[in-house]
């Protein structure tokens, strides 16, 4: 039954990731590419100025944006939307390079900070406090 693949998992509110019971790990909601965006200055970049940076990657509706904020200055950044986005998928490095390249200005500019996923998380996590503690992990 297709129903059964949700079980043992919990959706949290506003939160960009699924708790599952049953796995060692959690995973993001949704199945795509996700940067952490922080110090971001909102008077230079709100979410309409976000979305017209990424079209080139979003591809006229082909690939969706999903702002989870965090507080007021980072959020997680999700493409995702279309198959060449998901885990695993052969052109995913290839925009995961073309989504670094629009940020990249952005930061030398002083308007934004971003990393992977991975990185935020070891970032937020001490060595000592990940003994015996899931990790999140993008799929």
């Amino acid at each position: 039954m297709d129903t059964l693949r949700f079980n043992n998992i919990v959706f949290l509110m506003f939160s960009a990731f699924q708790l599952h019971l049953d796995q060692g790990e959690d995973k993001v909601s949704f199945d795509g590419i996700v940067r952490h965006l922080y110090d971001i200055d909102s008077a230079a970049l709100n979410n309409k100025g976000l979305n017209e940076l990424l079209k080139p990657v979003l591809e006229d509706g082909k690939r969706k944006s999903l702002f989870k904020w965090i507080d007021k200055s980072s959020m997680l950044l999700i493409i995702h939307g279309h198959a060449d986005v998901a885990a695993g998928a052969s052109q995913r490095a290839a925009i995961e390079g073309c989504l670094d390249a629009l940020l990249r200005p952005q930061q030398q500019q002083g308007r934004l900070k971003f990393r992977g996923l991975e990185d935020h998380l070891r970032a937020t996590t001490p060595d000592e406090a990940t003994r015996g503690i899931k990790r999140l992990r993008s799929r």
